[in-house]
Order: structure tokens, then sequence, then C-alpha cells
């Protein structure tokens, strides 16, 4: 009996000691795969910042690596942010910073003018950019929210022109609404953050309309904006929907917060009987 135990034992140690081996062995490989697609990602991000700042051969390991950090950072952060589409936005932007703050560390000064050239970023990119990690999206959803961002954009930049020019010289037309580089859709509202992640596509004008932008139950702008959302929706996931929904939300009570503000600021005007 005793043999048996000790048998039994020595089996249960066994097992254990090859099932952690396969472990160590599994995560080493994920380890490894997540470095190469690390480093896929940040080479071509390279290759496309090469193509604009002229890099010498002391500074192109050093460039390399720190997108390589940049790109395994971001694969961490998915993990431990998945189910908070703010905290991942949030570490986007911190990521960015990072990169931007240690390319002054490497960069000469002409190298730094035309790197921020390269950060620059036009409202559909900013918030592609912000959905894109904000909705964990695969490279195929990427392409078709940019469509319906471009879209949204080309539809309402014609609209803001008339508004615009009716309200000229009054102050009224275009809704109270944040500047394109207002910071509207970066967490906590936290200043102007890294520019041009996307590159750009050549478009002035903002779409700063969230929900709460104008009143009034026909209000265009508000109709746009529901029908981005319906349109971004349709090709979400049922996760990523929950995700959208918590940057939707975030976006209104931000822009609640911004029209109360707004309203305490403006001035009253007493009325009189002279009038």
């Amino acid at each position: 009996m005793k043999n048996l135990k000790k048998q039994l034992l020595f089996c249960i140690v066994m097992v254990l000691v090859v099932v952690l081996f396969q472990t160590t062995g599994i995560a080493q490989e994920l380890q490894a795969a997540q470095r190469v697609q690390a480093e896929k990602a940040a080479d071509a991000r390279f290759e496309k910042l090469k193509q604009q700042v002229t890099f010498d051969e002391t500074q192109k390991p050093l460039v390399r690596q720190l997108l390589v950090q940049g790109k395994i950072q971001e694969s961490m952060d998915r993990i431990t942010y998945k189910n908070n589409a703010l905290a991942l936005i949030n570490a986007a932007w911190n990521r960015e910073r990072n990169i931007d703050r240690k390319m002054e560390d490497i960069l000469t000064s002409e190298q730094k003018e035309k790197y921020m050239e390269t950060r620059r970023m036009d409202p559909v990119s900013r918030e592609l950019f912000t959905l894109t990690e904000g909705l964990l999206l695969t490279d195929a959803q990427v392409f078709d929210v940019e469509g319906i961002l471009i879209n949204i954009h080309n539809e309402f930049k014609p609209l803001k022109e008339v508004t615009e020019g009716e309200g000229a010289g009054n102050g009224e037309g275009m809704p109270p609404g944040p500047p394109p580089d207002s910071g509207e859709f970066e967490p906590n509202g936290g200043g102007a953050p890294p520019m041009g992640m996307g590159g750009g596509h050549g478009m002035g004008g903002g779409m700063g309309m969230g929900p709460g932008s104008m009143g009034g139950r026909d209000n265009p702008f508000k109709t746009m904006e529901a029908k981005k959302e319906k349109a971004i929706k349709k090709i979400l996931t049922k996760e990523q929907k929950e995700l959208y929904d918590q940057i939707l939300k975030d976006k209104k009570e931000k822009m609640d917060k911004m029209h109360d503000q707004r309203g305490r600021r403006a001035p009253h005007r007493e009325w009189t009987s002279s009038e």
C-alpha cells in the first residue's frame, strides 16, 4: 500500500512538472510571437517615418527600438484594458506621448520639426485613432470605419459652411461645440494629444458634434452623428458595441458639461420697462 501511494505521488509530481514545462513553453512561444508581431508593426511605421525624416545610422536602431517597445506595450495594454474603452484610449495617447518624449532625446532640432509635421492629425484621423484603440478594431474594421468617418465628414462640411454663413456677424449659425483640436475625443479632456498616427486626409474643419451639441429634434448635426454611430455599430461585434457605448456615454457627458459651463458664462441681460 505504501509503495502504491509513493508511486501515485510520484506520478502526480511528474504530471505537474510536465504541465509546468508545457505552460512555460507556451508562454515563451506567445511572447516570441508577440515580439515578432510587434517588430513587424513597428517596422511598417518606421519605414513610413523614414520617408519623412532622415535618420543617421546611429539613430535608426534607436528609433526602431522605441517603436517596437511601443507596440509591445500596446499589446499588453489591449489585454489589460480590453473591457474598458476609455482606459484603452487613454493608454494609447500615453504610449504616443511617451514615444514623442523619447524622440526628443534622439532627434536634432531640424529633425524634430520634420517629425512633428508627421504627427499632425486632422479630425477624421483623430477620431479614427480613438475608435481603433478604444474598440480594438481589426484592420478590416479600421478600413470600414475610416470610410464611414470620411463620408460623414464630407456631408458635414457643406452644412458647416452654410450654418457659419447664416450666422456670420451675429455669432449664430454653428451650434456650440468643441473646435477640431479641442481634445473632445481624448480621455479626461487633457490638452493636445500626439498628432498624426494615421497620417492625414487633408481635410480641415471638425467633426465635433456630440449628442447634445445643439437642441432641437430636427438638428442636422445630431442626425449625422446618429447616422455615423448606426453605421459603425453595424460592423462591430457584441463586445465592441459595449465598448462603443462607453465612448458615446463619455462623450455625451463631456458635451453636456461643456454646454452647462458655457451657459453659466453667458452674460445675463436684464429686461427693463423701456424695452
